[in-house]
């Protein structure tokens, strides 16, 4: 039986990818305290980390399998706590309310279906999940700011978000 090649993974990548999540509470902290600057600048810091670490990891081939896990935990810790920061605000409406919960369900159901047919190891790369993460930081920046019609521009982000995860998704699980 062949040995499989130990990944380095002290890497500038995966040191990235944990500063987003270690950022996670600091970013709910300065929301939940509506401090508009603090969240805004936390924010701009996890987001320049989530461009970078993948730019760094495919230029210096230094892509790895935990890399990649560590990368999407970044990214769902985000998300979510943002989001359900701005629930515990009372800054959702009741669709996105609704919106919000599906988009918790999908996410863990994604998750365990990858961990249910072993394909954790080989996490798919979406084509539209730079679009997507785009749109929640548009999102996100304008509902801190309190932009007016912000809610409906999530409203449509939450839409988006749902149609191509699916349409992947089904993909993806029909290898």
């Amino acid at each position: 039986m062949a040995r499989k090649k130990k990944e380095n993974i002290l890497n500038i990548p995966n040191a990235l990818s944990l500063l987003r999540i270690l950022l996670v509470p600091f970013l709910v902290i300065q929301l939940l305290g509506e401090n508009i600057l603090g969240s805004l600048l936390i924010l701009a810091v996890i987001m320049l980390s989530d461009f970078f670490d993948g730019l760094i990891a495919r230029k210096f081939h230094q892509v790895t399998e935990f890399g990649d896990v560590l990368d999407m935990l970044g990214d769902f810790s985000y998300y979510l706590a943002t989001l359900i920061s701005f629930y515990v605000l009372g800054w959702l409406n009741l669709l996105n309310k609704l919106l919000l919960l599906a988009a918790i369900l999908v996410m863990f159901h994604f998750l365990y279906s990858l961990y249910k047919k072993n394909k954790w190891h080989s996490l798919p790369h979406f084509k539209s999940a730079k679009i997507m993460a785009v749109m929640y930081v548009i999102s996100f920046v304008i509902m801190i700011i309190q932009v007016p019609y912000a809610q409906w521009f999530l409203t449509i982000t939450f839409f988006v978000t749902f149609f191509y995860t699916f349409r992947e998704y089904l993909q993806y699980f029909k290898h």
